[in-house]
């Protein structure tokens, strides 16, 4: 005969709220028993970051920007 072992992280630990077994509902001709946790989770809310919509946009506004910011870096080799 082995026991079962029941594994729980340290994370988890501290939101139990209930341990216990029913010992009438432990099946016909066995040594096992049903052990039912209660566990207090609460989902964390998650916010969806926006994607870029490379669609819609201004291709030419761009890339007008991108000159502009690039004229002003220091390169100190040509690529």
């Amino acid at each position: 005969m082995r026991p079962d072992n029941v594994f729980m992280s340290a994370l988890l630990h501290s939101s139990i709220v209930k341990c216990m077994t029913i010992l009438e509902e432990q099946p016909a001709r066995t040594d096992h028993l049903p052990i039912v946790t209660m566990v207090n989770l609460v989902p964390e809310m998650w916010t969806e970051t926006l994607k870029p919509n490379y669609r819609q946009e201004n291709w030419e506004e761009f890339r007008e920007t991108l000159v502009s910011r690039l004229v002003g870096l220091d390169a100190k080799e040509e690529i």
